[in-house]
Formats: C-alpha cells, structure tokens, sequence
C-alpha cells in the first residue's frame, strides 16, 4: 500500500523517534494542526472502516493531565511503501 503524503509523514515521524510520540509533538513534527493530525491517525489506526492497523494509541494519566501517545503498531515498524495506488483517508 502507498500512503497520502500527510499519512506518510505520521508514519515517518514516528519511526524517526523509534516508534512512540505524544500526539502534540507528533503535530509539531509534520507541522501540522492537531486537529488535522487526528484525522490521519484515524485512518492510519486498527478500527473503522477504513484502518490500516499501523498505529495505536495510548492514554497516559501523568499527574492531573491524560496525555495520548501514538505509537507504531507491529505492521506500522514493518511498513513499507508499495507502488499501488494512494489509499483512501
């Protein structure tokens, strides 16, 4: 499968950090809005209709504040880009 350039740079950055980011920094690292960064991780995610099942997320409760982090799932380190078509987010 080869992914839209937004979704390939989610899957970039979080390899590029070995696999795990707080969903802020891995806005910040696309510089894109967290808003629109949600969105991909949805379709990049293991539930829907359309998930691809490279990523997950974790709540982390770090004093009074949850933090969600995303991290690649095993298929996600794995990924490679294939000659296909884009897939559709």
């Amino acid at each position: 499968m080869i992914l839209k350039e937004a979704s390939q740079a989610v899957i970039d950055a979080l390899q590029a950090a070995g696999g795990r980011l707080e969903v802020n920094a891995l806005a910040d690292a696309v510089n894109r809005p967290l808003k629109s960064v949600n969105g991909t991780l949805v379709s990049l995610g293991s539930k829907g209709k359309y998930a691809k099942g490279l990523i997950d997320y974790e709540k982390i409760q770090e004093g009074e504040a949850t933090v969600k982090y995303v991290f690649l799932t095993d298929a996600g380190v794995n990924f490679v880009p294939s000659e296909e078509t884009p897939d559709a987010e």
